[in-house]
């Protein structure tokens, strides 16, 4: 064996093994967080848009924001503050790029959303899963200020009942909708 060969040979090998540390952060990620990145629509933030008539004056909050999708629209159309906090790497860099191509004032951490200081919220947004709602909602309310208005995609708060819902599809009884509770 050359030693070009053996060159190349250890490159593909320092490739092969980083992209496995890649996957396995990624799954370890996963695992920690129980929630897996899944984009909204962009027909379903335009109609959130529509219903809930955010102001330059708004804070709003996005706890595990994915790709900052839903805040990037908020802080384009209406100008509020918009903050994200996502733990996923993948979700976070396509949040990234998405921030710097498309210009936005929107902040996005890379670091869990527990970390955040939530006392300026006006709004805060989540698209979890039902297993962590519960925990999310009581985490929420010892950290958000009294009378924050809370919008959950596709999932409800089990033990809280919202005050409205958005039907993003009134003829698919399993559609995604908005549920909008008052904390």
């Amino acid at each position: 064996m050359t030693i070009a060969t053996s060159v190349i040979l250890f490159g593909i090998l320092g490739i092969i093994f980083a992209l496995a540390l890649v996957m396995l952060w990624i799954f370890i990620i996963l695992i920690y967080t129980r929630v897996p990145y899944v984009k909204t629509p962009k027909k379903n933030i335009d109609l959130l848009l529509q219903q809930i008539h955010f102001t330059k004056e708004d804070v709003v909050f996005d706890l595990g924001c994915g790709d900052a999708d839903v805040l990037i629209a908020i802080d384009k159309s209406t100008g509020a503050k918009t903050y994200g906090f996502e733990i996923s790497p993948f979700a976070f860099c396509r949040a990234w790029f998405s921030l710097k191509q498309r210009h936005a004032n929107t902040k996005v951490y890379f670091k869990d959303f527990h970390s955040a200081n939530l006392q300026k919220a006006t709004y805060i947004f989540v698209f979890l899963i039902t297993g962590i709602m519960n925990k999310t909602a009581a985490w929420i309310e010892s950290r958000a200020p009294k009378g924050v208005t809370v919008i959950s995609y596709g999932f409800t708060f089990p033990d809280k009942k919202p005050i409205t819902m958005i039907k993003t599809d009134p003829t698919n009884t399993h559609a995604s909708n908005f549920y909008i509770y008052k904390f």
